[in-house]
C-alpha cells in the first residue's frame, strides 16, 4: 500500500480478534457479488490463522464465484483450498453437484436447488409426500391454479 508520500507501506496484519468481524464482512461481500472483495479478506484472515475453516470454505466459495464470468480463474486454486477443508462430509459437500432451477419469465429467485444431500429428503419426509415450497406455490397459483392444503 502507498502512504501519503507515495512510499510503499506495510500493511498491519489482522488480530485473530478481528478475524469474526472480518468473516462476516467476507460473507456480506459475497452475497453482494464482490467475490474479489470476500476473497482478499479471507487471504487476509488465513495469514492471521492458517487453519480457520470459516476463512477456507468461504474462500472457496468467492473463487468458484468467478468461474464463468471472465475473471481467468483456474481450478487449481479450488483444488488446493478444497484440500485444506477438514472432514470428509464437509470436502463431500463442497465437491457434490449442485443445481439451480428457475421459473421461465424469471419473477422468482431459485425455484428448487440442491446439491448433494444424501438421505436429507428422506429424512425429513418420514415417509410423507413432500410438499411444494412457497415459491413454487407462488408460481402455481400466479398462473390461475388453486393449491389444496393437507389435512
Amino acid at each position: 500500500m502507498l502512504n501519503r508520500v507515495g512510499e510503499m507501506s506495510d500493511l498491519k496484519p489482522l488480530s485473530r480478534e478481528a478475524i469474526p468481524a472480518a468473516l462476516e464482512k467476507a460473507e456480506r461481500y459475497r452475497l453482494l457479488n464482490e467475490p474479489g472483495e470476500a476473497e482478499s479478506i479471507c487471504l487476509d484472515i488465513l495469514r492471521a490463522d492458517p487453519e480457520n475453516q470459516s476463512a477456507v470454505i468461504t474462500l472457496l466459495l468467492a473463487v468458484t464465484d468467478r468461474f464463468g464470468k471472465g475473471y481467468g480463474v483456474s481450478d487449481t486454486q479450488t483444488k488446493e483450498l478444497l484440500s485444506r477443508v477438514k472432514g470428509d462430509y464437509e470436502r463431500a459437500y463442497y465437491t457434490g453437484i449442485v443445481f439451480e432451477a428457475f421459473d421461465r419469465k424469471g419473477e422468482f429467485r431459485a425455484i428448487a436447488g440442491g446439491g448433494r444431500y444424501d438421505t436429507l429428503v428422506k429424512l425429513l419426509s418420514a415417509g410423507s409426500p413432500i410438499l411444494a415450497s412457497v415459491v413454487i406455490t407462488k408460481i402455481v397459483v400466479s398462473q390461475g391454479a388453486t393449491v389444496a392444503t393437507p389435512p
